[in-house]
């Protein structure tokens, strides 16, 4: 009796081994290490069963394919049972419960099987019931489904986490996911493109439904008011960063402009929309002196020029936030650790996450950062990250419009150390701002002058 054909649903009958393959739809792709497997096979045998099923070419396999895979050049037949009448759909869904029941399964594959018993009709639930997953871990391993298997395998290397892809879940558009895991070079780096992105998206929908309002309002834009000239008085900095901000509401809205007539609104950097009102000058004006002329320019141009050093340190800071884990090492080749310590000792720098306030806004983030990344980052990331702490709260002018040249100087060494590691100065920042021999300084060079040659005479007089 030929017994390579023979059907049953529950007796063991031996198959032969060019009979069987793989099932196409296995959703294990890595069958793993073989080698213990194989030597119990040729010590004992195959000690349980295969189960497959008929199709044209012989019998596909249903549970046993890594019996069936390190059985090759030991045994020509193999135990199987011989199931009958399943669906695609059962076929499936019994391939994946066996191989999640032993925990064979990487989550990728998990993903891949949900998703085939999706196409094959169950729903969330039916496949939440038949392996034992919760609704909600289902539904993130259909969105891990969405993304392309390239995609996930160029970041093998992580060891990839199921919360990295899960965090990626933030992110609508898939293209979009698919972008940032290629261009992150690490999982904090991930998860910081994903911020930045859900961040970005918050502020881009804000802005819009802003400016909807604002036109219902009949509140203009003017894009090209300085925030900082004596012409124009600032009523409310609205934030927009976050989902539903408290401040941006019709009503609220709608209250300014009741209290202050010819209302005008500008977008701002960073997720902020100003409301401003320009100031009505007076009919009888009193005349000012040629000294208080003086005084209003150097306080307005000192202001501009303070507006330029803190965004310098900010994308300072932003920039070594951002920076590949994999130019950590050309950064510590740099060797500027001693110029970086000179620096700190004369500004009294402290060692504390606080330098990040402004950096990173979220207080358990910044912990997190703190904790967790900083202590990894090389010495002299650490001490310029925390240098762009105490360059954000400096001044390149004191109050009585004197330059502190230390502090262009460390302007100077930040972008200096930075450089290598392909920074460059937002376009937005003139570069003149670290000279103060430039135009941009004219109103106080003069000043500087006379206190240096009243220095000078000083030290004569001392001597």
């Amino acid at each position: 009796m030929n017994t390579d054909m023979i059907s049953s649903r529950n007796h063991i009958v031996m198959i032969r081994r060019d009979l069987l393959h793989p099932h196409p739809d296995n959703p294990r792709k890595d069958l793993g290490d073989l080698s213990e497997l194989r030597n119990s096979i040729l010590e004992h045998g195959i000690m349980q069963n295969l189960t497959i099923v008929p199709d044209k070419e012989g019998y596909k396999i249903l549970i046993g394919h890594r019996r069936y895979a390190a059985s090759d050049g030991i045994l020509n037949e193999l135990p199987c049972v011989i199931a009958e009448g399943l669906s695609d759909r059962e076929q499936v869904g019994i391939m994946l419960v066996e191989n999640i029941q032993r925990s064979d399964l990487s989550f990728v594959e998990q993903a891949h099987g949900f998703q085939m018993m999706m196409d094959l009709g169950e729903t969330v639930e039916s496949i939440s019931q038949k392996t034992g997953f919760s609704e909600k871990t289902v539904k993130h391993r259909l969105e891990i489904a969405k993304l392309s298997d390239k995609a996930i395998n160029q970041k093998r290397e992580w060891q990839l986490s199921i919360g990295d892809l899960i965090e990626l879940e933030k992110i609508p558009n898939v293209k979009e996911r698919e972008k940032i895991l290629k261009d992150s070079a690490d999982p904090m780096n991930l998860r910081y493109k994903v911020r930045m992105s859900v961040q970005e998206r918050t502020i881009n929908k804000n802005l819009d439904q802003a400016k909807k309002w604002f036109k219902e309002l009949g509140i203009k834009e003017d894009a090209n008011a300085s925030m900082w000239s004596s012409d124009v008085e600032r009523v409310r900095e609205i934030e927009i960063k976050e989902e539903n901000p408290k401040d941006l509401t019709y009503e609220n809205l709608e209250k300014l402009l009741k209290k202050n007539k010819d209302l005008f609104w500008q977008s701002r950097y960073g997720g902020y929309i100003s409301l401003f009102k320009k100031k009505k000058k007076e009919k009888q004006q009193v005349k000012k002196t040629a000294a208080e002329l003086e005084r209003e320019a150097k306080l307005k141009k000192r202001r501009e020029i303070e507006h330029y050093g803190k965004e310098a340190a900010l994308s300072y800071g932003h920039f070594i936030l951002e920076l590949p884990k994999s130019d950590w090492k050309q950064a510590a080749e740099l060797k500027l650790e001693a110029e970086a310590w000179k620096f700190m000792v004369k500004g009294e720098t402290g060692v504390a996450s606080y330098h990040f306030a402004q950096l990173i806004e979220n207080y358990e983030e910044r912990q997190t950062y703190w904790n967790e990344v900083f202590p990894t980052l090389p010495m002299l990331l650490q001490m310029l990250l925390l240098l762009v702490g105490e360059l954000i709260g400096s001044s390149f002018l004191d109050w009585n419009y004197r330059f502190d040249k230390e502090t262009i100087e460390l302007h100077k060494f930040m972008i200096e150390c930075l450089k290598p590691l392909g920074y460059s100065l937002p376009e937005v920042i003139p570069p003149e701002i670290f000279d103060y021999e430039s135009d941009l300084y004219s109103l106080f060079i003069e000043d500087q002058k006379e206190d240096e040659e009243t220095d000078d005479e000083e030290e004569e007089g001392d001597e």
